[in-house]
């Protein structure tokens, strides 16, 4: 449990979202997970320190052109018929990873976890080269040289097409049919080329009505000695039409043929993809990796909240688990006392998904299991008809009854809601039952208590380690 949306985490996820690249690595930004595995986390927050590195200092960066090919891929193995926006997406996909390959295998040295993911990487050259033979690789429409029907087929329509209107502009131009036309253009109706005769003229011209004007003052007339030419044209159009699509067919049933690999495929870039993502947004607030203290220091170096403006926000130090486990911050109202909680929170949990943090070199932050919080009232119950002082003890009781010894509690105003000596002492008794219970790291706020009441608290706390 890591109390996420207290915590406001689904902002990161946000803001990490943004800043990948393609829309599966987007996916991933919004299903990342704290991790507990130390050797997990700080291999992935070694990933993003080399995409970092990368984008700070490579000329031309492996992203780019990648789309989502997974829907295709399924409908492939289904034997649907690929359209040519989803065949060229492939094919623009294909050169993508084939570009972050070679760009990974060249320099190895330079980024070696990254490189692992496309050391296996499968072969699509025969997919590939096939794709290339099809499409126009500027605008990604059909070639003629992508069979030798289509060639031959698409080589009769423009004939046919150049005699078509040479013979309809042998009409228009002679001089006595000049009068029976409304205007001297070539247009098509029905997918045939047809001439606007006016109506009075009808019985003069010879050909094949095709449709009227909206006044029915023109008629669009296909000339009888264009009929053929016409039908020779929509002969080969049809073939045309039916080349294609088989041509279609037979590139969705390599795409079957090779899903597995390229699914395969997809999975390792989007990785990337997703890492340069990290990198990108720890770019974007100065982040740096924590190191993973194995002691349960916490030690925050002018830490930052990711989400308050960077000419806003105050950097703070956080000190926890060494001397004491227990820290204990009070002050006024709007005094910083819930960032600070926050911050603290906040960059556990981006810090066990991989993340860089925005702080100094040298902070550091332990592995916790669960980060529990109550922070700010947030859990105010209405439905249940609890105060405002009732939902902040059931939350305090929830977490008294599932916090161990490697969490984190994080409590905003303990004691707050109620008449203050109650919640002064309440606050003393709560913080003896976690002193006694032993083990989670805890950073408590709460409003300024008398005197006799701090000295209360300094005799609890003082044995805590």
């Amino acid at each position: 449990m890591f109390n996420e949306d207290v915590l406001d985490f689904h902002h990161i996820k946000e803001q990490l979202k943004q800043h990948c690249s393609s829309t599966i690595a987007k996916e991933l930004a919004m299903h990342i997970e704290p991790m507990t595995d130390a050797k997990a986390i700080q291999e992935n927050l070694d990933e993003t320190a080399e995409a970092m590195r990368s984008l700070q200092t490579e000329v031309e960066q492996p992203l780019g052109g990648t789309r989502d090919i997974r829907e295709s891929c399924k409908k492939s193995r289904k034997d649907f018929v690929l359209t040519r926006e989803a065949l060229w997406d492939i094919y623009l996909t294909i050169g993508a990873y084939k570009r972050m390959t070679k760009f990974f295998r060249t320099k190895y040295m330079e980024y070696p976890l990254l490189s692992l993911w496309v050391q296996d990487m499968p072969n699509t050259d025969r997919i590939e080269n096939r794709f290339k033979r099809v499409f126009d690789e500027k605008g990604g429409e059909l070639l003629d040289t992508a069979s030798p029907k289509l060639a031959s087929l698409r080589n009769t329509i423009i004939k046919t097409r150049e005699k078509i209107k040479n013979d309809i502009q042998a009409i228009l131009h002679d001089k006595d049919n000049q009068k029976y036309f409304q205007e001297a253009i070539i247009t098509q109706r029905n997918n045939r080329y047809v001439i606007p005769v006016k109506q009075e003229y009808r019985q003069y011209f010879d050909g094949l009505i095709h449709d009227r004007s909206a006044t029915g003052q023109t008629l669009y007339i296909e000339p009888m000695r264009l009929v053929n030419l016409n039908n020779e044209l929509q002969e080969a159009l049809i073939g045309e039409e039916q080349e294609v699509l088989r041509i279609y067919r037979e590139l969705s049933a390599l795409v079957k043929q090779h899903s597995n690999d390229l699914m395969d495929a997809c999975e390792k870039v989007s990785h990337i993809e997703f890492v340069y993502g990290k990198a990108s947004l720890a770019i974007s607030y100065k982040g740096v990796p924590a190191i993973l203290s194995t002691d349960r220091t916490v030690n925050l170096m002018r830490a930052r909240h990711p989400l308050i403006p960077p000419n806003v926000v105050v950097p703070t130090n956080i000190q926890l688990g060494t001397s004491y486990r227990i820290l204990l911050i009070t002050g006024s109202n709007t005094g910083g006392k819930t960032v600070s909680l926050k911050t603290l929170g906040l960059l556990s949990l981006m810090n066990q998904c991989g993340l860089f943090i925005p702080a100094d070199h040298g902070s550091m932050l332990p592995i916790f299991h669960n980060i529990f919080a109550d922070i700010g009232g947030d859990e105010q119950s209405i439905e249940a008809s609890l105060s405002t002082f009732s939902a902040h003890m059931t939350q305090v009781i929830s977490i008294i009854k599932h916090c161990g010894p490697n969490d984190l509690v994080l409590l905003d105003e303990l004691g707050s809601g109620t008449d203050p000596e109650e919640g002064s002492a309440l606050a003393v008794s709560i913080l003896e039952f976690f002193r006694k219970k032993g083990g989670a790291l805890m950073m408590v706020s709460t409003i300024i208590m008398s005197l006799k009441i701090m000295h209360t608290i300094r005799k609890v706390l003082k044995m805590v380690m």
